[in-house]
C-alpha cells in the first residue's frame, strides 16, 4: 500500500501467492509528493522489512508506506526597514501569510521574491525555500509656510505626504484689522481652499481687512450733523 504514493517501475506490483514463505525480495519504495518516505508498516505473521529487503512471513503481508511531509522556510528581508518576524517554515505546497514591514519614510509597496526579482505572489503554494526582500517606495512630501505679514509671529510650516492636507493654523492678531483669510500670493488674488491636496511646497500670506469706525459731528444746530468713516487708528480731521 503506497498510501498516497506512486511507484517509479512495476516491480512492486506483486501477487502476494506467488511469494513463498522466507522468500526474500526487494521492494521499491515509493515517491509522494510533498513528502519523504520514511519506511513501511509491516502486517502479517513472521513478515520483516530491513531497507528494501522483504523478508516474507507465512501468511499474506502487507506493506503500509509511511512518510513525512516536507517543510520549507521562508526567510524575510526587510531591506532596510523592520519585521516582525526574520522567517517562517510551512508545510509543502501551502500558502504563505506574510507580515507587513514597516520602515520611517517609505510606503510598502509589496514582497518580492529574490530568485526572480518578481512580485511573490501569495496564492502561489511553497515547494522550496524562498528568500522574499520587501520593497518600498519613499514618501514623497512638500512643506508649505504661512507668512503672518509681520503682524505677530508666523505660524509653524507644517510638512505632509503628497496628496493629503495641511490644516489652517490659527488666525494671526493685527490690531486695528480683521483677519480675513490665507492667500496663495501676496497680492491676494487667490484665497487658499485647505481641503485641496498639496503636492509640491508654497508659502501662505494673511490678509487683514481694516476696520473702519464710524465718528458722527453733531454741529450743534448751525448745521446738520453728518458722519465719516474713519480706519481705526486714524486721525479725525476738525471739521
Amino acid at each position: 500500500n503506497p498510501n498516497g504514493g506512486t511507484y517509479n517501475d512495476t516491480t512492486s506490483n506483486i501477487e502476494i501467492n506467488d511469494v513463498k514463505y522466507q522468500k526474500q525480495m526487494t521492494i521499491t519504495n515509493p515517491s509522494k509528493s510533498c513528502y519523504t518516505f520514511n519506511n513501511w508498516s509491516v502486517t502479517g505473521a513472521e513478515s520483516s522489512i530491513n531497507g528494501t529487503t522483504l523478508t516474507m512471513g507465512y501468511e499474506n503481508t502487507t506493506l503500509t508506506a509511511n512518510y513525512t511531509i516536507n517543510t520549507y522556510t521562508i526567510t524575510y528581508n526587510a531591506n532596510g526597514g523592520s519585521v516582525s518576524k526574520s522567517s517562517d517554515t510551512v508545510n509543502c505546497g501551502t500558502t504563505l501569510t506574510l507580515p507587513t514591514p514597516t520602515r520611517e519614510g517609505y510606503t510598502f509597496e509589496g514582497w518580492y521574491d529574490k530568485s526572480t526579482d518578481e512580485p511573490f505572489d501569495f496564492g502561489t503554494p511553497v515547494y522550496e525555500d524562498i528568500t522574499l526582500y520587501a520593497q518600498a517606495a519613499q514618501i514623497q512630501t512638500s512643506t508649505v509656510y504661512f507668512d503672518a505679514r509681520g503682524y505677530g509671529e508666523d505660524p509653524a510650516p507644517q510638512t505632509v505626504e503628497n496628496g493629503s492636507f495641511i490644516t489652517e493654523p490659527q488666525a494671526p492678531y493685527y490690531e486695528g484689522a480683521v483677519f480675513s483669510g490665507w492667500y496663495t500670493s501676496a497680492d491676494y488674488t487667490e484665497k487658499y481652499d485647505f481641503s485641496s491636496p498639496v503636492y509640491s511646497s508654497f508659502t501662505l500670506y494673511a490678509k487683514y481687512d481694516a476696520v473702519y469706525c464710524t465718528v458722527t459731528f453733531d454741529l450743534g444746530g448751525k448745521a446738520d450733523s453728518y458722519n465719516e468713516s474713519i480706519a481705526y487708528g486714524q486721525s479725525v480731521l476738525r471739521p
